[in-house]
């Protein structure tokens, strides 16, 4: 909660199995209550981890396009959903 000094509260909750271990809002208090300088290099992190997730997204889809190329070249390199499984479920057990 945010006081009359412009200043956020610190606000504690005991997280519930269906809530995760600190809610949104709790963390943007926490991340208001910052100064400027943490809130730059925060901002700085947080930006940079989208940038990795649209790399990675795009490599990804990259090895992806890769792939079906090479099973369109040659279906030989495909193996069955069974087999595959199968070789899953040995290595497990």
């Amino acid at each position: 909660m945010q006081t009359k000094e412009g200043r956020y509260e610190r606000i504690y909750s005991i997280p519930t199995p269906s809530e995760p271990a600190m809610q949104t809002d709790v963390l943007e208090h926490h991340i208001l209550d910052r100064p400027p300088q943490d809130r730059a290099r925060i901002l700085e992190k947080l930006i940079a981890s989208l940038d990795e997730d649209e790399q990675l997204a795009a490599a990804w889809a990259n090895e992806a396009m890769r792939r079906d190329e090479a099973a369109d070249r040659d279906p030989s390199l495909l193996i069955p959903a069974e087999e595959v499984f199968a070789r899953a479920r040995a290595l497990l057990s």
